[in-house]
């Protein structure tokens, strides 16, 4: 269905960084739109909706919080703390 599909949003001709949104249904509540506006967006058939542009998200980005910044971790020293605390 795509009201379940995670959509990024912007006001169109804005160049500053895309709302993340986890469904076509969430953006068009957040926004005041229809569903079905955002999808023909998405699918290419209009270029904006009411002044706003979308986007298809790929769906693991919806584990992203904003904010949220990953990190490589060093697992030797991780489990060596572990152990160092467990005494």
């Amino acid at each position: 269905r795509s009201d379940c599909k995670p959509v990024w949003s912007r006001r169109k001709g804005d160049t500053g960084e895309w709302t993340w949104h986890p469904s076509m249904l969430s953006a068009a509540s957040t926004l005041g739109l229809q569903s079905g506006n955002i999808s023909r967006c998405v699918q290419g058939v209009v270029h904006s909706a009411r002044g706003f542009e979308f986007c298809a998200a790929k769906q693991q980005e919806e584990a992203h919080l904003p904010g949220e910044e990953w990190r490589d971790i060093d697992m030797v020293a991780l489990q060596q703390d572990r152990a160092a605390r467990r005494g």
